[in-house]
């Protein structure tokens, strides 16, 4: 990549009169920072300021050609390690305060995963044309991170990528390489070439082979236990072995255990012999647990399986038509002679795990339900029960009361046995089918133990989700339910009251008008009608007009200007008068009693007033004489 001339630019300069010093000068000439190499047998440089002399900072490492460097700033004080990175290609890794910077070629850039990087600086390393080395800091892109020191990281990078130079030198620059010296004649108790008086001596002594380095000391206890388990390429199974302690085998068990990543570990033994030793180190292992306080914080299930066998190469199919092997028969019971388990296999899950949990054995029939008797066969049946399609059998109380059982038919009979046979059928093919996939997952490698772990724990996981969201819109489909079931009950609520007020006011109108009519019955009768109230007339009372008599009501809205039909003076009645049967007593108004009955009259016809006035005149005055007489 082309360098730009606009950006800030620093050249490598090196001093002719000093190869260990190199400038780094700008374009306009002035010296910016100053790199020193320190001889010595450790490689160490320095970057110093040209015009106080300071040490900015220094870089340590045991050669130039070693893949960790040390970059130690001062004032503050920081140290940062250099770490190469790469294997086809050269890449060197540091971090400064969060972010990392990785140098690649002749570019070096912030990493930002999963986005791409940004470069940040970038240099140009001399040519057959151009004897100088360049570099630049591009600021604009360290100028959109937050980077606090910033001079810091432009003193680190260029410390960073002047060691790089170094690495291709196997000797100081400007010097010639050193002569090649063996280790062993270079001691002090061997003599050399010039001080050796006998330069065969010598020569015969340089051409011995160099001494080997010691052997390094067997390991033992647990990491004897983990290099052989790491020779097996096997993750998280233990295969027991003769070699080895109870006890390291349960440690290395438990620290296998203790990994967070590691769900669940395989104790297996080895050969017959092994099979009592692996019980000891999964009690051992437990034991551990137990000791440390994990047992009762996090569960671990235990799955055992017995003669384990590796599946061999399928070869011809084999028909075996021996007999079965012999029975030990003791005291009348058959029982198959004891044979020791030849595998073990102990699985410790911190999960549960079905596919390997023992299945109950199914009950054995009886020898009366297998073999029929003659006690139960049908030949012992009577001529007298056949056909009535039931059995008497004794009650089990023992008092020798027979009770009635329903018979079985032929047909029921049939299809009970069809339906065993389906569910031994359908009993066998799981048992099959659990037995084929413990036997794959028993010879699977890691690698895809650990691809099925994944599919499954993916799997369990989008089913989580998938009940996740069938929860949510049950929860959501219920909640609109229920609003529409309340606002259904708020609406019923309404029209219930509704019509509760409107048959409440509907009672009171019936009530008040009950009322009104129960009260003024009497006022609504006509004086020359007979009262609801009133008694029945007696014969004497029959032709006597004179009872149901009553004073005319006063024309109270003005007078008639017709004249009257009849001549006949009104009824006077005294008040020093007495009343009688045929005279009722005088009110206080006379005209009281008819208050209603005026107002009545006067919705009617004039003509219709005048003359019920004359008429009621009339019969009162006929009633007057008649007393008088």
């Amino acid at each position: 990549m082309s360098l730009d001339q606009n950006l800030f630019t620093l050249n490598l300069v090196q001093r002719p009169d000093n190869p260990l010093i190199i400038d780094l000068v700008d374009n306009n000439g002035t010296t910016h920072y100053r790199k020193q190499r320190v001889p010595g047998t450790v490689y160490k440089i320095e970057l110093l300021d040209p015009l106080s002399e300071s040490v900015l900072s220094t870089a340590t490492a045991p050669s130039p050609q070693n893949k960790h460097k040390t970059v130690e700033l001062y004032n503050p004080n920081l140290a940062i390690d250099l770490k190469y990175s790469g294997t086809l290609s050269t890449k060197w890794k540091f971090k400064w305060e969060e972010h990392e910077f990785e140098w690649k070629k002749e570019e070096c850039y912030i990493v930002r995963k999963p986005d791409p990087p940004v470069l940040v600086a970038i240099t140009k390393e001399p040519t057959s044309r151009s004897r100088t080395w360049t570099v630049q800091i591009l600021d604009y892109n360290i100028n959109r991170f937050d980077v606090d020191d910033r001079k810091g990281l432009e003193i680190v990078i260029l410390t960073a990528l002047l060691t790089f130079g170094d690495a291709n030198e196997t000797h100081l620059p400007g010097d010639e390489p050193p002569p090649y010296t063996d280790p062993i004649t270079s001691s002090s108790s061997v003599p050399t070439l010039a001080n050796n008086a006998n330069p065969k001596e010598a020569s015969g002594y340089l051409d011995k082979p160099p001494t080997p380095p010691p052997k390094p000391a067997p390991k033992t206890g647990v990491d004897r236990i983990a290099e052989m388990q790491a020779e097996r390429d096997e993750i998280n199974e233990v295969t027991v072995e003769d070699e080895g302690l109870c006890a390291d085998y349960a440690q290395y068990c438990y620290n296998l255990i203790e990994d967070e990543a590691m769900l669940f570990i395989t104790v297996r033994s080895a050969d017959p012999d092994q099979v009592p030793k692996v019980l000891h180190v999964v009690e051992e292992a437990k034991r551990l647990r137990h000791k440390a306080g994990i047992a009762d914080q996090e569960e671990l299930h235990q799955y055992v399986v017995y003669d384990t066998k590796p599946v061999p190469r399928k070869g011809p199919r084999v028909i075996k038509l021996d007999s079965p092997p012999t029975m030990i028969r003791r005291g009348g019971d058959t029982m198959e002679t004891y044979r020791p388990p030849t595998s073990l296999t102990v699985h410790l899950s911190k999960i549960p795990m079905p596919e390997l949990q023992p299945t109950a054995p199914k009950p054995e029939l009886a020898f009366r339900d297998a073999y029929p008797t003659p006690d139960h066969s049908p030949k012992d049946e009577s001529p007298k029960d056949k056909g009535k399609g039931k059995e008497k059998a004794m009650d089990p109380k023992g008092k020798g009361k027979e009770k009635e059982v329903p018979k079985e038919s032929s047909k029921d009979r049939k299809k009970r046995e069809k339906d065993e046979k389906e569910r031994e059928k359908k009993e066998a093919e799981e048992r099959e089918r659990e037995r084929k996939e413990r036997e794959k997952r028993e010879k699977e490698s890691p690698r895809q133990r650990e691809k099925r772990e994944k599919r499954e724990r993916e799997l369990e996981r989008k089913e989580n989700e998938e009940r996740e969201k069938r929860e949510k819109k049950e929860a959501e489909e219920r909640e609109k339910l229920e609003k529409k079931e309340k606002r259904e009950r708020e609406e019923r609520e309404k029209v219930e009251k509704k019509e509760k007020k409107e048959r409440e006011e509907r009672e009171r109108k019936e009530r008040k008008l009950n009322k009104r009519r129960s009260s003024s019955t009497h006022l609504h009768v006509h004086s020359h009608e007979m009262h609801p109230h009133q008694p029945s007339p007696s014969p004497s009372q029959l032709n006597n007009p004179g009872i149901y008599a009553a004073p005319a009501p006063p024309r109270t809205s003005r007078p008639s200007r017709s004249p009257a039909p009849h001549a006949r003076p009104l009824l006077r009645i005294p008040a020093d008068s007495a009343p009688g049967p045929n005279l009722p007593a005088r009110p206080t108004t006379l005209y009281a009693p008819h208050a209603r009955y005026a107002s009545w009259s006067g919705r009617a016809s004039s003509a219709d007033r005048r003359l019920s006035t004359v008429g009621v005149a009339t019969d009162l005055y006929d009633a007057f004489n008649m007393r008088r007489t």
